[in-house]
């Protein structure tokens, strides 16, 4: 759910930019094989659902089909690089976002670096079909043991950071707490 605190949105109860749903059925083979530099190789593809939960105008809504594969480099416990590109083809778009390829493309690349223990660094990557619409989000998670929770940091910047907002270049900074990463 995205509040917008310079725009009054937070935090009364359904005054709120967006939210975001996105449930999804996948298959994944984990290990599918040694790839690349003894590096471990998962698939996973799947049918993904993504909506705001409304209706009308403000209300947006796609569903697509995907594959990304998974490239892990390190051992388990210690420091990995892992590598995903996702790439996915449409199969239901909402008649409000007709246009969502423009600005969210075929695809997107994730780069993750860090140990589960410790610090995490993520970068996505975007492309849009037109001109340069896209997008770029930097996170970075820290795990707080005795909470069992994350310390969660993110910048976006571009297109599509909320689905209302889809079509609308934006710059957002998150601090935060994650329950999982």
């Amino acid at each position: 759910m995205f509040w917008d605190l310079e725009d009054n949105s937070a935090p009364y109860p359904n005054n709120y930019l967006d939210s975001y749903f996105s449930p999804e059925l996948f298959w994944l083979n984990r290990d599918l094989c040694e790839s690349l530099l003894g590096s471990q190789f998962d698939l996973q593809g799947g049918f993904q659902h993504e909506s705001n939960g409304r209706d009308g105008i403000d209300g947006r809504n796609w569903d697509r089909l995907y594959i990304q594969p998974l490239w892990t480099f390190g051992e388990t416990g210690d420091y990995q690089v892992i590598v995903t590109p996702k790439i996915w083809a449409p199969v239901n778009i909402g008649d409000e976002m007709q246009d969502i390829a423009d600005y969210f493309g075929y695809g997107e690349l994730w780069l993750k670096w860090g140990r589960h223990d410790g610090i995490l660094l993520e970068t996505m990557l975007r492309k849009g079909m037109e001109d340069w619409n896209g997008a770029v989000e930097l996170n970075a998670s820290y795990p707080i043991k005795p909470l069992n929770v994350f310390l969660y940091g993110q910048i976006f910047y571009g297109y599509g950071d909320a689905l209302r907002l889809y079509d609308q270049e934006v710059t957002s900074y998150r601090l935060g707490f994650a329950i999982s990463r």
